[in-house]
């Protein structure tokens, strides 16, 4: 399960609940369940009552092993709740929500940005060139 806050175009907070599984054919699946208001303030006991409510809605309350969140401190406070409701359940901060703090971060630091921006022309260049002939032997052959 993942959920996601957003707000909408204007300023009002939603959030949204998804559901993942693999059927039996091991095809994974995705179904949103739910998008719903999100009012301030929107603490860990919040979400996890919101949470409940959906799972029951959809009777998979004890088919939940996990849930995937952004790392926003409400929604870190409701991953510990969610693993202390029940045993064997596990909150998964995403991975994608912590490379982008990485990376904001980052271009915030001129410096950090600049060496990696020329690190990054340098390896596009040494890539070019060491697969020069390739680029040269197509171009011949479509005529470019």
């Amino acid at each position: 399960m993942t959920t996601d806050n957003w707000t909408s175009c204007k300023k009002d907070p939603f959030i949204s609940v998804t559901c993942h599984f693999v059927d039996e054919e091991w095809k994974l699946r995705s179904f949103l369940l739910d998008v719903f208001y999100f009012p301030h303030p929107h603490g860990g006991s919040f979400c996890l009552e919101a949470l409940h409510d959906v799972c029951e809605e959809y009777e998979i309350v004890d088919k939940i092993k996990s849930i995937t969140t952004d790392n926003a401190g409400n929604m870190v406070l409701f991953g510990e709740m969610f693993e202390s409701s029940q045993r064997g359940l596990v909150h998964v901060r995403c991975a994608n929500h912590i490379l982008n703090l990485v990376v904001q971060e980052g271009i915030r630091d001129h410096f950090l940005f600049d060496l990696l921006l020329n690190r990054l022309q340098q390896l596009q260049i040494t890539w070019f060139l060491k697969n020069k002939p390739l680029f040269q032997l197509s171009w011949m052959r479509t005529g470019i």
